[in-house]
């Protein structure tokens, strides 16, 4: 595609080609249009200023989860765009973050503007039930089939609509050489914060014998406090990106209850690096899991968790047998195979 690519995206994924949506914008070479989050940095300074800002950003855009200044935040992106009369995408990648209320100011005749969102269904209607601006796109993508009908609930043509699977950076995610296991206890994992289940977590943990057993997890200082006094769980200060891929590469099995989900990426992370996961089946997950050589609970019960584990203790071979299919399960989330497809996306709009 030879028209301009621009990607409107918070900060935090505009300096990482390794995690989240970073893969896409590294992979087409999308220019990055990039937003403070302002109500945040008010609220250091002055917390009922920064409430204030942001109470009125998301009474004007209807989501809970708004990150711009009306007007402001969306005339100052769009003046960053340089091609104004040529064909060009933009994209806002979070759409519950950011979304055009004044479209116009980013879109000619010949352009297209689709936007991108990320919620889990369970939290749909708490974060986007006053969000009234799908409308002002010209094409709607999700990473979850769970998603589409709650989209169409707000009028959206299916034909607007796309469910592209979220990307892996398969070439930095990647194995490691392991050494033997055996003389060491058994290593998991849980990384991350959004809709995971960490008070059912910590009760499989205590079921664990903590001589053999070790659950190593990076998360809120808030959600830290699920695992007190838990003699099996190891609380992770923050990583560099080489250090958290040695967390991946280095555990043998990532335990990851959540509460619903679209896409996740801690679990495609995980398993590009072959490190299984043992997860629920609930919202997106059967999209994104191998149940075949993943561990795909049908529920949330802590005696079937902890039996579970309790065999993988007793024999870790099946386990570590699985790393090999786990890892070549995610090729299909490669981002370079992801980015074809929004790259074809992009292209069937503009000659649309």
């Amino acid at each position: 595609m030879e028209a301009p690519l621009y990607f409107v995206t918070h900060q935090p994924h505009t300096f990482s080609a390794y995690s989240g949506m970073g893969g896409l914008i590294h992979d087409l070479a999308g220019r990055v249009l990039s937003y403070d989050i302002t109500w945040e940095r008010l609220q250091g300074f002055s917390w009922t200023l920064g409430y204030a800002l942001r109470a009125w950003g998301n009474h004007c855009y209807g989501s809970a989860w708004n990150a711009l200044i009306p007007f402001w935040d969306e005339y100052r992106l769009s003046r960053r765009i340089e091609e104004k009369r040529e064909p060009c995408i933009v994209h806002f990648l979070w759409g519950e973050f950011a979304s055009p209320r004044w479209p116009g100011f980013f879109r000619n005749e010949r352009s297209k503007l689709v936007g991108g969102f990320h919620c889990s269904p369970r939290r749909w209607k708490s974060v986007l039930g006053a969000f009234r601006l799908f409308s002002n796109y010209d094409h709607i993508t999700l990473t979850s089939q769970v998603q589409v009908d709650l989209v169409l609930e707000h009028g959206v043509s299916r034909d607007n609509i796309s469910v592209i699977p979220l990307g892996v950076d398969t070439d930095y995610f990647r194995p490691a050489l392991r050494k033997s296991a055996v003389t060491r206890p058994f290593r998991a994992i849980m990384v991350g914060e959004t809709e995971r289940d960490h008070e059912f977590l910590n009760q499989v943990a205590l079921r664990m014998p903590p001589d053999r057993f070790e659950l190593a997890v990076r998360t809120s200082e808030e959600s830290t406090a699920f695992y007190k006094n838990n003699p099996s769980v190891k609380i992770m200060a923050r990583f560099s990106d080489d250090d958290f891929l040695q967390f991946y590469q280095n555990a043998d099995l990532m335990i990851m209850p959540m509460l619903d989900s679209a896409a996740n990426d801690a679990l495609l992370e995980s398993m590009a690096c072959g490190t299984p996961v043992m997860v629920n089946r609930v919202g997106g997950i059967p999209e994104y899991v191998d149940a075949s050589c993943n561990y795909v609970m049908e529920d949330k019960n802590v005696d079937e968790w902890a039996d579970v584990l309790m065999s993988l203790l007793n024999d870790r071979s099946q386990v570590e047998s699985r790393r090999m299919a786990v890892c070549q399960s995610m090729e299909r989330f490669a981002w370079k195979r992801v980015a074809m497809l929004y790259r074809a996306l992009y292209a069937r709009l503009l000659n649309g």
